[in-house]
């Protein structure tokens, strides 16, 4: 049995999510490959309604099959935040309380950060502030992060990020990726 999940992609209007994670996530909800207690929360600057990202997100992944993009669609939820400037974190760290609730399960949060990598250090600690980086407490299960690469500019940046990811996130959560 899979357990149920949520993917969390903050910066879900730009290209990397509209292009890369959507289009993959929607492969994967057509080969039943995710758990049938899935949610995507997309997190973004832009002000739009869940259905108004759903259209956008629609656009891009071009689905041929109406009933399945029906069903990937029900899974996708838009709340507007600035994860920079740590606006509306609270909202979303609600939501995936409300989410457990409603899944009656301790839930896998996946945290994936689609964003500018100038902004790491201040997503970090807000992250951490809104204790988004702590899972489902009932069971100890801690959420993960994914981070892109470029990690820092130099040594010192990627060491100063390192330290910066490491106050709220356990080795074993942090999974750093080049796509």
């Amino acid at each position: 049995k899979k357990q149920a999940t949520v993917f969390v992609i903050f910066g879900a209007t730009g290209d990397l999510a509209k292009i890369k994670l959507f289009p993959a996530l929607y492969q994967l909800h057509k080969s039943d490959l995710l758990a049938k207690q899935f949610k995507i929360i997309a997190a973004s600057r832009t002000k739009h309604s869940t259905s108004q990202f759903q259209s956008i997100i629609k656009e891009a992944v071009k689905p041929k099959d109406s009933a399945k993009w029906q069903d990937f669609a029900q899974t996708i939820e838009f709340i507007p935040s600035d994860i920079a400037k740590n606006q509306n974190l609270g909202q979303l760290t609600k939501r995936l309380s409300k989410i457990e609730e409603e899944f009656d399960s301790c839930v896998k949060v996946i945290i994936y950060l689609a964003i500018a990598p100038t902004i790491y250090e201040d997503a970090f600690g807000n992250i951490g502030e809104n204790k988004l980086n702590f899972g489902c407490q009932k069971h100890k299960n801690q959420s993960r992060i994914v981070v892109e690469k470029p990690f820092g500019y130099d040594l010192a940046s990627a060491q100063r990020l390192h330290k910066s990811i490491s106050e709220y996130f356990e080795k074993d959560q942090i999974f750093r990726i080049d796509h």
